[in-house]
């Protein structure tokens, strides 16, 4: 059972005309959404994670620009789309208890379709209440896809993920009752070179919807895989809003039917609506089990810097039989 994985390059002697088929056809579908959104096609990370992100990448701190794969790509960097060679759905719920806020979230990835383009969706109902007082409440809906191309050298994996939000923010004494409606999204690549490493280098909402939620930012991870243990790191930088993250994660198979993970993330964008950021340390773990066709996975995640702050993600794992 590998949530996380490391595909690895086969020797071929050009690169597949697969990948260049594939960029046109993802350009072109880019340019369509963007045409039919005034917010754009591309979103990231901000002061908080996403409830709705896999157990598999809660654990491992949210790290996964280079390392992510399956569900857990769909949130970290969509080229890892390409990565996952197994069909699931996934069911699960999230819980954070400081901002009393919880995530139902069912998703789906299918790295068995026919042709060279993989793809996944995401759908999510969150609720909680932020830093500030103010309530916030939404539908959070993804989809993505991603292509990869192979050489003697490497297997390059290029991805996109469109996400449609619609949240509704509560007044409070100094601020208005609004809605925050539309499209946004992300883009990545990702590079398996031979001897397992891998890079990975995504761009989260070149088109802000939330400037405050949804920032710009560019997030840069390296991951590399020495006989099943994964060990991964990110960094990110905002490109209107400052603020640095960081994050480091590893994964070890103890036997075939259970993995058990491990992270910490420093981040200086504090909470989402604190008006003075203090810099969070959140360091989590959490543990993958295989049963057949099932999986159980469940992360747990605390804040150093805020000891009362835990989160709580579970979730339950349906793998389909390869069609042959």
């Amino acid at each position: 059972m590998t949530p996380q994985s490391l595909p690895t390059s086969s020797p071929e002697t050009t690169i597949n005309r697969a990948l260049t088929r594939g960029v046109c056809l993802l350009s072109g579908l880019g340019l369509r959404l963007a045409a039919l959104s005034v917010c754009g096609l591309l979103v990231g990370f901000g002061p908080m994670d996403p409830g709705s992100m896999s157990p598999a990448g809660v654990a491992m701190a949210g790290v996964g620009v280079a390392s992510g794969a399956g569900t857990t790509a769909l949130y970290t960097n969509p080229a890892g789309l390409a990565a996952h060679k197994s069909h699931n759905f996934e069911f699960g719920f999230g819980r954070d208890n400081r901002h009393r806020r919880s995530s139902f979230f069912v998703q789906s990835v299918d790295g068995q379709a026919p042709g060279f383009v993989q793809g996944g969706s995401s759908y999510a109902y969150d609720s909680g209440t932020l830093a500030d007082g103010r309530k916030r409440s939404g539908h959070d809906a993804r989809f993505g896809m991603a292509l990869s191309g192979q050489s003697d050298a490497a297997n390059v994996m290029l991805g996109v993920a469109s996400r449609y939000v619609d949240l509704d923010y509560s007044a409070t004494a100094t601020q208005k009752k609004r809605t925050c409606s539309g499209w946004t999204g992300d883009v990545g690549l990702a590079i398996a070179l031979t001897g397992n490493l891998r890079l990975g280098v995504v761009w989260r909402n070149i088109l802000e919807l939330e400037p405050e939620e949804m920032p710009q930012r560019i997030a840069g991870g390296v991951a590399i895989a020495l006989k099943g243990v994964i060990v991964a790191g990110d960094a990110s930088w905002g490109i209107d809003k400052p603020g640095h993250v960081y994050r480091v994660g590893a994964a070890a198979s103890v036997i075939d039917e259970l993995q058990l993970r491990a992270g910490y993330k420093y981040s200086e964008l504090g909470r989402l609506g604190e008006i003075n950021p203090v810099p969070a340390h959140w360091l989590s773990g959490g543990f993958g089990f295989r049963f057949a066709s099932y999986s159980i996975d469940a992360a747990v995640a605390l804040d150093l810097a805020r000891a009362s702050e835990v989160q709580v993600t579970v979730a339950l794992n349906y793998y389909v039989p390869k069609m042959r």
